[in-house]
């Protein structure tokens, strides 16, 4: 088949551009023939991946790909809907439902000002709750302005032949917002297997090594992260150390907020966004990744990262996390309701409560890894293809 993939990006700036990353080599070995479509004008790492790409930026690129006479098209989002309807008439259309852009006006889905999650389908309503229950800015403006773009975007998804999600979570938002189950397509992620899992153990008197990885935001959670250690280290009674990857506008906050509660039995380090290879080392190092997100997650794919590594979390209870963390399997859940420090940190002590305790969810947490695989993947997608492309 001939795969017309469109995306935002060509650069691997972002967790879509590293799943396409991976899919488009399985892809064009299974025998497809792939291009790419994409917004920013410059050259990027999944151009090398296609026969053909072109940019949204280029007048003719819609000539172009109906030139190119495309078997299907995989939509993994643009910013505008003017592009959407112009992608469905081209071939049998999958979107792929990677967040909240079509669905709430801020893509956040979190009341903030209640910290947790917002089940409303998105609608006229969402305008009277947007500054009330804080659901992103405060410009009235760009409220409306984004109010208008993502409703223009869920009405033209609803042309789509099937919508792809990646959780059961967001199965259920779109079911929530009008689409017929029969149009929406739940598919298990993947994960990259990883050569070796994590199975090194410092001896008892040694740090608990706690790993954030993610973007820096108020709705990851890394605020109140920093407010559970004191008790995380009471209640284990052994010095921690937890290193913070990644960047973002809270940044600066988190790392004055450290400051204030370091001492010689809590270190904290913050090291900034890592490369795969970083990546790999940390999760070799870590004994427990720790998601204190207060936001919905889609799905939390770094968790199963993590996992494949041999690596378990400790997370709340929200969006789609409870599809992959099972609870005393792989790690453990902290209670949203609400979403506190006292709760996620006595989540974190009970995956680390002993050396024991924790080598068995770090088996557990590779076991899991190895259900969501890149192979079962391709064989759910190609069983989609066939049905939507007979013969």
């Amino acid at each position: 088949m001939r795969l017309l993939i469109v995306n935002r990006e060509s650069r691997l700036l972002g967790g879509i551009e590293g799943y396409l990353s991976n899919l488009l080599p399985a892809l064009r070995a299974s025998g497809h023939e792939l291009a790419l479509i994409h917004e920013n004008e410059g050259p990027g790492e999944l151009n090398s991946l296609v026969s053909h790409s072109w940019s949204l930026t280029d007048r003719n690129w819609e000539e172009k790909a109906h030139s190119w006479s495309p078997t299907m098209v995989h939509c993994h989002g643009v910013s505008s809907p003017r592009y959407l309807v112009r992608l469905f008439p081209l071939a049998p259309s999958l979107y792929f439902a990677h967040d909240y852009r079509a669905t709430c006006i801020s893509g956040l889905k979190t009341w903030q000002s209640q910290g947790h999650a917002c089940s409303r389908p998105l609608g006229r309503g969402c305008l009277a709750h947007f500054f009330p229950k804080r659901c992103g800015g405060l410009n009235p403006l760009t409220m409306l302005h984004d109010y208008q773009n993502a409703w223009s975007q869920l009405q033209a998804i609803r042309s789509f032949s099937r919508i792809v999600t990646f959780s059961g979570h967001l199965t259920r938002e779109y079911l929530n917002h009008g689409f017929p189950r029969g149009q929406i397509v739940h598919l298990k992620p993947f994960v990259m297997q990883a050569a070796r899992s994590s199975t090194s153990f410092l001896p008892r008197n040694d740090h608990v090594r706690l790993l954030f990885l993610g973007r820096m935001d108020h709705l990851k959670g890394g605020g109140l992260l920093l407010e559970s250690l004191p008790a995380i280290q009471h209640q284990l009674d052994r010095p921690l150390l937890l290193t913070f990857a990644g960047d973002g506008p809270c940044r600066k906050q988190w790392m004055d907020q450290a400051r204030q509660i370091t001492s010689p039995l809590i270190t904290i380090q913050f090291i900034g966004w890592v490369n795969p290879l970083e990546r790999e080392k940390l999760f070799l190092e870590t004994d427990l990744l720790v998601m204190p997100g207060i936001w919905p997650e889609p799905f939390g794919l770094v968790g199963l990262e993590a996992a494949a590594f041999g690596v378990p979390a400790a997370a709340f209870d929200v969006g789609g996390i409870s599809e992959w963390l099972d609870e005393g399997v792989n790690g453990h859940l902290a209670s949203s309701n609400p979403p506190s420090p006292s709760h996620f940190a006595e989540a974190v002590a009970r995956c680390c409560a002993s050396r024991a305790y924790l080598h068995q969810l770090r088996a557990g947490a590779f076991q899991t890894a190895r259900k969501f695989t890149l192979e079962h993947h391709i064989n759910a997608l190609e069983q989609l293809f066939s049905d939507l492309v007979p013969g």
